[in-house]
């Protein structure tokens, strides 16, 4: 299978503030689609592979989940020629057998949007009609990739597969809340930042996958008291320096097999404006947008 270079962006949460980069160059937040939330970071890893980090919450963990600029982040990325974005996420455990605090890990292949429709959903507000597919919006060879990277570590189990149900935040959920996302929609895990984040990254061509880190078990569990952010603090710190060395992993088992369909989401009918009536613009370019037949 022929591969070309392939770029790491890592999205990193409150599981991962920074990165232990050298060479590093600061690139402006400032994108057509307003500021992202931080200088977007290019450095070189311990491994000599070059990625791209931005921290979506900002530095010192400022911004909440519903006031991150997800199009700025994924843009700014996107535009530094970033192929492949790994968001690293803390997330609530749904199921008993799911376990926080340091010795699983998830890689989810669902999304479940729990938001409440105050996010920026897409790049195309006006002027393009884009329907993207949101089937597999998690790529399914850059998942593969992660698994293997997490296999490479010492958790007991790393879950190849799973249901994350995106939930507005900042608030934790109410038990009922909890047990329906269990019950009802059966999901596995819980978290604030996924959506609009993954359909952004599908949108803009890139291959996007999530690591998620278990770090309580939300609000389900009757008799239990919530979850509370001190909770969730002791459960990442379970983790240790897990985030930093999945991250070197990654990169030194990524490719890009030219038979991969995420970054060609805009060909074809995903883009209902008819040719001649497309906005061509740079910033339609760089998202990919095709202006030929």
């Amino acid at each position: 299978m022929h591969t070309r270079p392939s770029k790491l962006g890592v999205l990193g949460g409150t599981s991962l503030m920074e990165l232990d980069l050298s060479d590093v160059i600061r690139h402006p937040p400032m994108t057509p689609f307003g500021t992202a939330s931080a200088d977007f970071v290019e450095g070189t890893l311990p491994n000599g592979h070059r990625i791209v980090f931005m921290p979506r919450h900002g530095r010192g963990h400022q911004i909440p989940p519903s006031a991150i600029n997800y199009q700025a982040n994924i843009y700014g990325l996107k535009k530094l020629g970033v192929t492949h974005v790994l968001s690293l996420s803390a997330v609530g455990s749904l199921q008993e057998g799911i376990i926080p605090g340091g010795s699983h890990i998830v890689i989810p292949d669902q999304l479940f949007d729990s938001t409440k429709g105050l996010r920026k959903r897409t790049f195309f507000e006006q002027d393009l009609a884009v329907h993207i597919p949101m089937g597999e919006t998690l790529c399914p060879e850059f998942r593969t990739i992660l698994i293997r990277s997490a296999n490479q570590l010492e958790f007991s189990r790393v879950h190849t597969t799973g249901t994350l149900v995106v939930i507005e935040g900042p608030q934790f959920s109410t038990r009922a809340e909890s047990l329906f996302y269990q019950n009802s929609v059966g999901a596995d895990i819980i978290g604030m930042t996924a959506l609009p984040e993954a359909a952004l990254a599908a949108e803009a061509g890139l291959h996007y996958g999530i690591a998620c880190l278990p770090a309580d078990y939300d609000a389900w569990r009757l008799g239990q008291a919530a979850v509370t952010a001190d909770e969730v603090k002791a459960g990442l710190a379970g983790f240790g320096d897990a985030p930093l060395r999945l991250v070197n992993i990654v990169t030194e088992m990524m490719y890009l097999q030219e038979s991969c369909a995420c970054a060609q989401v805009l060909r074809g009918f995903a883009v209902h404006t008819v040719m001649e009536a497309r906005p061509d613009t740079e910033t339609n370019r760089i998202l990919g947008v095709p202006f030929d037949a």
